[in-house]
């Protein structure tokens, strides 16, 4: 798994969308929820498929970087997304952009599904959290 802030947006196998909200660490001296879940999922999946995987967020909250051109331009070319759907993600327009982006996408290139499995995963944060 390479840096997600300086990876080609087009070498990723999948995307974490998210508000930063929710990786904001409930303690200081500990990483954020998401970047917990990005980090756990990169290694199981790694052990799953016996390989390398990227998996590519927008770590930036901040800066004079143009980010959206670079997450929209990345979402034409990733095959997997995980949306972590919370409170914020849903009332979100940046997020609900990424996911019509992804949809959109997808569709044009062959569709949502991978033979019987969905390109798109729900992480409902609520639900894991309780």
């Amino acid at each position: 798994m390479g840096d997600s802030a300086t990876q080609d947006v087009n070498d990723n196998d999948l995307f974490i969308s998210y508000t930063h909200i929710d990786n904001v660490p409930l303690d200081m001296n500990e990483p954020g929820w998401i970047s917990r879940l990005h980090y756990s999922l990169g290694v199981r999946l790694q052990q799953i498929i016996g390989g390398q995987v990227s998996i590519w967020r927008d770590e930036k909250l901040t800066g004079n970087d143009n980010f959206s051109d670079s997450i929209l331009k990345g979402l034409k070319n990733v095959p997997l997304l995980v949306c972590v759907v919370s409170p914020r993600y849903v009332n979100s327009d940046w997020c609900i952009k990424e996911f019509e982006q992804f949809t959109h996408d997808v569709e044009a290139q062959g569709g949502l599904q991978m033979g019987e499995k969905s390109r798109i995963f729900k992480s409902d944060k609520k639900r894991l959290w309780n």
